[in-house]
């Protein structure tokens, strides 16, 4: 019975050594690492283009940020302004946008929320979303929302992995 009690110690004593040498080995390197899904956001003139097919009878938010390093950016639809407040711009209609930045921008993303008039009435919908940096096609999606309860997509310019529908 003694044996197993020193080997156990022995056990332990040998894991919190190991502990503290593993840690202790860890690189003098300032920099976190990042490492798989990483990108770096690209800056540019950023769109976004919204496109929904299918039944009409579904009430929409549309919300597009953007953002250059901390503060926001003006944002454009058909050559006019449309934000009133820096990096912002919200409408509620049923229509296709196409959204864009100045040329200073580095996120862009847009919110869909998604209602459905009735349950009963309000068809599937289509939701199609592409994302443009400097002319140049950087994500897209296609979503079909059923009529079953409401929804809300949320679209990066840049495909950085974390585009959502819930």
């Amino acid at each position: 019975m003694k044996q197993i009690k020193t080997f156990k110690f022995l056990m332990m004593a040998v894991c919190a050594v190991m502990c503290v040498t593993f840690a202790a080995c860890g690189g003098d390197d300032d920099k976190d690492d990042i490492s798989g899904d990483y990108q770096e956001l690209k800056e540019g003139v950023h769109r976004i283009e919204v496109y929904f097919s299918g039944s009409d009878k579904w009430r929409v938010v549309a919300t597009f940020l953007a953002t250059h390093g901390y503060g926001g950016t003006d944002l454009y639809e058909n050559g006019q302004k449309v934000n009133e407040t820096a990096g912002g711009y919200y409408s509620e209609e049923l229509r296709n946008y196409a959204v864009e930045t100045g040329k200073n921008c580095d996120q862009m993303v847009a919110t869909i929320q998604l209602d459905p008039l009735s349950k009963s009435t309000s068809g599937d919908i289509e939701v199609t979303l592409k994302g443009f940096i400097d002319g140049k096609q950087t994500n897209m999606k296609v979503w079909t929302v059923k009529a079953d309860a409401p929804k809300t997509l949320v679209f990066y310019c840049q495909d950085i992995g974390t585009d959502l529908i819930q």
